[in-house]
């Protein structure tokens, strides 16, 4: 686990300074959005295995950068909402990777939040996150687009961090307004708590120092 911290670490810090410019280019952006369109793909039409064909019932989404606890994985499968996502925290402010959206269409992130049963959201976490296919073969294509919910405005994923309260966040956002148009709810339970690793790990401790909880 160390190790593997380590190597996450260090492409975090790869990601900044004089090298910002070529992973938000190559490493960031669009790679996110066509694998994340591949992954739908794939669990709508099925997939081929050493000759097999599998048709899953539900996908479970986990980003590399998280540190997932065995029994959140086991919470999700046996959930019994088919959409819910755990949650974490931003590396740098620690505010959780949750959101609403309010009359103007600006995204507010959820700086506070029930700790004791699961609520429903706009915006999840999908770096940890379950979805019934039934769910995703409802929804139209592209599924994940990194755009501006305002195109009169150009802000970049740096100005979302800086601000907290804009018209754009990364490529999950038409995700979910889509789930919601097709009349789905998105479900948030706050018991599984993941790890952010960036320059440090930033959890629920980092949560609570910062916002109270």
């Amino acid at each position: 686990m160390n190790s593997y911290i380590k190597s996450v670490r260090n492409f975090y810090q790869f990601e900044g300074g004089e090298n910002y410019e070529f992973a938000e280019k190559f490493c960031t952006v669009r790679h996110l959005e066509a694998s994340r369109n591949a992954i739908v793909g794939m669990a709508r039409e099925g997939f081929s295995h050493q000759g097999s064909l599998f048709r899953p019932h539900i996908t479970l989404w986990f980003d590399l950068d998280l540190i997932i606890p065995e029994s959140t994985i086991f919470s999700l499968v046996k959930s019994d909402k088919n959409v819910i996502t755990g949650i974490y925290y931003t590396k740098r402010s620690a505010f959780p990777v949750i959101s609403n959206e309010d009359k103007e269409g600006y995204l507010l992130t959820m700086t506070k939040y029930p700790f004791d049963i699961d609520f429903e959201v706009d915006f999840g976490a999908i770096g940890c996150m379950r979805i019934d296919v039934d769910v995703l073969k409802t929804l139209d294509a592209p599924y994940f687009s990194w755009q501006s919910l305002d195109k009169t405005r150009n802000y970049s994923e740096k100005d979302f961090y800086m601000r907290h309260h804009c018209k754009l966040m990364t490529e999950e956002v038409i995700f979910f307004k889509q789930i919601r148009e097709k009349g789905h709810k998105v479900y948030v339970n706050p018991n599984l708590q993941c790890i952010h690793i960036g320059e440090k790990e930033t959890g629920l401790q980092e949560y609570v120092n910062r916002y109270g909880g």
